[in-house]
């Protein structure tokens, strides 16, 4: 994991309300501020809000990661998300990217930012 100029802090994003409806494309307040993702040490969203479904995740290096699902008890208890509720989230995608051949995805981030 990196730390910036020696302040042994991180960078942390809280994308919840953001992702699916902030940026030119959705992808989120670094898309809208001009903001390299690679400056975010670790990433957050839902998939309860501008997807519909349920869930989210957490972004952040392969080391990260590691010790995110090695040290966090709640790991331990997680459930798979179901086929249904990953289909949901992969559809909002594809509305957002307009790979569903409309312009609905573009209309709504366009409101937005």
């Amino acid at each position: 994991m990196t730390c910036y100029a020696g302040s042994e802090a991180y960078v942390y994003l809280d994308e919840a309300h953001n992702i699916g409806a902030v940026g030119k494309t959705g992808r989120g307040v670094c898309e809208l501020l001009g903001v390299d993702t690679a400056n975010v040490d670790i990433m957050m969203g839902t998939f309860t809000k501008s997807f519909g479904s349920c869930g989210g995740y957490i972004a952040g290096s392969k080391e990260l990661i590691q010790y995110l699902k090695y040290t966090c008890p709640a790991h331990l208890y997680r459930t798979s998300i179901s086929p249904p509720a990953a289909q949901q989230i992969i559809s909002a995608i594809k509305v957002l990217l307009g790979e569903d051949g409309s312009s609905r995805g573009a209309q709504k981030t366009c409101q937005n930012s």
